[in-house]
């Protein structure tokens, strides 16, 4: 797994692409422009290494979470993304909204 931003740290390592590799670009095909010589998925073909496109979504749905959050027994819930956490049909135990920047002692 890498990050176009990180390519150019791997060659400096002699972990440049080869024909052996295989690379996934996971994000939404919108952010991928292959014809970016900088980018994995260019790299990566240029070396003719196999190159798919495998989207995988990192946002969970509020009811995967809950279940999550549930069969963890989590005593604290904490989101960091989202835009809906006030629903109020988000029941989840141990909700602790923060303001950007506030810190949080662990109990």
């Amino acid at each position: 797994m890498t990050r176009d931003s990180m390519l150019d740290d791997f060659v400096k390592a002699g972990l440049a692409f080869t024909a052996a590799d295989a690379y996934a670009f996971s994000n939404w095909s919108g952010y991928l422009d292959v014809d970016d010589p900088e980018s994995g998925w260019f790299r990566a073909k240029a070396a003719g290494a196999v190159a798919v496109m495998l989207h995988t979504s990192g946002h969970a749905s509020p009811t995967d979470l809950l279940r999550f959050a549930t069969a963890m027994n989590a005593k604290a819930v904490v989101p960091v993304h989202g835009v809906a956490w006030d629903d109020p049909g988000l029941a989840f135990p141990g909700m602790k909204r923060l303001q950007d920047g506030e810190v949080w002692t662990l109990p």
